[in-house]
């Protein structure tokens, strides 16, 4: 039994650990993914090299109020 113990505390604190780190790093990976896909849509409205109308009308939608496409800061 005293064996047992020292088993789960050995293994099963890096095994919780690891655990929640893959949750949190799914999470945000999941966020980078979206992120990313945003950017390549927002540099293919800004280029002109792809432009689909519905897409890239989405894209403006969430522009600031008052920020153009092709405005430079």
């Amino acid at each position: 039994m005293e064996e047992m113990l020292i088993q789960i505390g050995n293994y099963g604190f890096p095994m919780v650990v690891a655990a929640y780190l893959l949750v949190r790093v799914e999470k945000k990976l999941e966020m980078l993914t979206l992120v990313i896909r945003d950017l390549k849509q927002a540099i293919g409205c800004l280029s002109g090299l792809e432009y689909h109308d519905r897409a890239c009308s989405a894209w403006r939608s969430r522009l600031p109020e008052g920020a153009e496409a092709g405005e430079t800061r």
